[in-house]
């Protein structure tokens, strides 16, 4: 494979996500975080990821027609949820 030959399996992509952090508790001990990453549910392959793939890489998971390629796509819409007790 050429070292460019994926790049068309990278594409533009906004990636919207929302999170925020709250303080409460006695003296704002606790910290509430929450975040949902990658609102629209985009699918795509990060450049980081197909640069692997460079003549110089052999990769047992990807056929030479392209067959595999799913597998390295950026998580779709997910969630995050933490609390922190600071002391």
């Amino acid at each position: 494979m050429e070292t460019y030959q994926n790049a068309n399996r990278s594409k533009n992509v906004v990636i919207y996500d929302l999170y925020g952090s709250k303080k409460f508790g006695k003296d704002g001990k606790f910290i509430l975080n929450a975040g949902i990453y990658n609102i629209t549910n985009v699918k795509y392959i990060p450049w980081e990821t197909l640069r692997m793939f460079s003549n110089a890489n052999v990769n047992n998971m990807v056929d030479k027609d392209g067959n595999g390629f799913n597998r390295y796509t950026a998580p779709g819409r997910n969630y995050a949820l933490s609390l922190t007790y600071e002391f």
